[in-house]
């Protein structure tokens, strides 16, 4: 599945709750999905007061469409 972001500094997910139950930590990493620019790649960041992964791209000159990423998340939770 791929992740669309705008081809802008940032886009904001907000996680739903039952993901960050008990949660300590969000790590995250993704790249090229298919479709969009080619090439993309963003950084990611988990901002827990906010229940929000961030994503950063490396923005794509001249291109005006939303980027496509794929990757995954894992969530480290406590018991």
């Amino acid at each position: 599945m791929n992740i669309h972001v705008k081809n802008d500094y940032e886009t904001d997910y907000i996680l739903p709750d039952w993901f960050l139950t008990n949660t300590e930590d969000v790590k995250a990493s993704c790249t090229n999905g298919t479709g969009g620019a080619t090439g993309e790649v963003a950084e990611i960041h988990f901002e827990p007061s906010t229940k929000k992964l961030k994503f950063y791209p490396a923005l794509r000159q001249g291109f005006s469409g939303n980027l496509q990423l794929s990757g995954q998340v894992i969530s480290v939770t406590k018991d």
